[in-house]
Parts: structure tokens; C-alpha cells; sequence
């Protein structure tokens, strides 16, 4: 096992022997949604859904439009 720090709460948090880069998991102290974002040193940071959710909304709001050229 491997251990890392939670950015958030600080606590350790345990990994597989093989964490890979983007792997999730979850603080069990904070209950924040962790990734692995650095594999030497090992390092966590928070999951950054939103920044997908709100990439994801632009392209939903922009793809149904087309554009008329004179």
C-alpha cells in the first residue's frame, strides 16, 4: 500500500501498490472525490467535474446552432 495526503483534510489516504494517473478514489475522513495527478511523489488533488460538466454544457449549447454565410 501506498499512502498520500487528502488536499483537503490532510489525512492519509491508502492506494494499490499501482496507482495510475486520473485513478479516483474518496478521502474516507472528508468524503472529498480524489484523483491521483502525480505519481512521483504521489500526489492527489480534487476531481475537477466541473470543468468537464461545463465543457460538455458549452459544446451541448454551441453544436446545435449553424451559422448562414451571405
Amino acid at each position: 500500500m501506498i499512502e498520500a495526503r487528502c488536499p483537503s483534510c490532510r489525512a492519509a489516504v491508502s492506494l494499490e501498490s499501482n496507482p495510475v494517473m486520473g485513478q479516483r478514489m474518496t478521502c474516507q475522513k472528508c468524503l472529498t472525490e480524489l484523483e491521483v495527478v502525480w505519481l512521483y511523489p504521489l500526489e492527489l488533488d480534487w476531481v475537477e467535474e466541473n470543468h468537464l460538466l461545463l465543457k460538455t454544457e458549452v459544446k451541448k449549447k454551441t453544436s446545435g446552432r449553424r451559422r448562414t454565410v451571405n
